[in-house]
């Protein structure tokens, strides 16, 4: 607990000062997400030892394809060939690199680990698109974090002190129903006050508090869903963490899974359901 706490207490800043500095720094931030994130559900499905190097330079290559795509940037005839072009080939690669290695790898592990990374960088890719396209993209970014991060917080305490009833044992023993609820409902507040904060740094900006109760209470399960999702890859892989790069949490979908899944939630959402007007 002592080092999740000193963890967070550098994180929380770095985080806001990453989101302030501006639309460049987030996606840059975003892509180096991305390419870690992959590089550890690659090293769970054991692709990153020496000499299984060439699977995991292909798998990571998913990034910046799936950036690509993602992106919309090509929207002509020409760029959409070549787009798909680039994919076949990719596609292609990947079974003759099973060929290749078809004694070192098994087929369903390294497609397994290709359709998570993209899905995960698909995931991701939302949280760029808001701050990057949307007209209040700098105060609507922040939707994502709160419903995620204050999920995590109210059901880690939640289920400290009211938990009873475990939740999903086989995949994550110590997470209970308890806790749960307590992450939903702590989700709803906050998004509340959140909106309340943003109307007071911007008095032109009204939010809708009905709207962004039901965005609390969507971040909050889809953010569990994500968490409980990653954290069955981990049972079946037979680890505890994705890695330790920080103290506290592991690797970086240790921290990030609930971030990565409440995205693309926000984005669909707010499409719909503007919170702030």
């Amino acid at each position: 607990m002592k080092q999740r706490i000193i963890a967070a207490i550098i994180m929380i800043p770095a985080v806001v000062l990453l989101l302030l500095a501006g639309k460049t720094a987030l996606v840059v931030a975003a892509a180096l997400i991305a390419l870690m994130s992959v590089y550890e559900i690659c090293a769970a499905y054991g692709f990153n030892k020496i000499e299984k190097l060439p699977v995991l330079i292909y798998i990571m290559l998913s990034v910046p394809i799936v950036f690509v795509v993602k992106s919309g940037a090509i929207i002509d005839k020409t760029g959409l060939d070549l787009l798909s072009l680039i994919l076949t080939v990719y596609i292609m690669l990947g079974f003759i690199l099973m060929l290749i290695f078809n004694e070192k790898v098994k087929m369903r592990d390294m497609f397994s680990s290709l359709l998570v990374s993209c899905l995960l960088v698909y995931f991701l890719s939302y949280a760029v698109k808001i701050r990057t396209e949307k007209e209040l993209g700098a105060y609507l970014i922040w939707a994502i974090l709160v419903g995620a991060c204050f999920t995590d917080t109210f059901a880690l305490f939640g289920g400290k002190f009211f938990g009873k009833r475990k939740l999903a044992p086989k995949i994550s023993p110590k997470k209970t129903v308890e806790g749960s609820v307590s992450g939903v409902i702590g989700s709803v507040i906050m998004m509340m006050v959140y909106g309340f904060i943003v109307t007071l740094i911007n008095n032109d900006i009204t939010a809708n508090y009905l709207y962004l109760a039901f965005l609390g209470l969507l971040t909050s399960i889809f953010a569990q869903i994500g968490d409980l999702s990653l954290s069955a890859i981990k049972r079946e892989a037979g680890i505890k963490d994705y890695g330790n790069l920080i103290p506290g949490h592991g690797g970086v979908l240790d921290r990030l899974d609930s971030i990565i899944f409440v995205s693309p939630v926000v984005y669909y959402f707010i499409y719909y359901f503007p919170v702030f007007a």
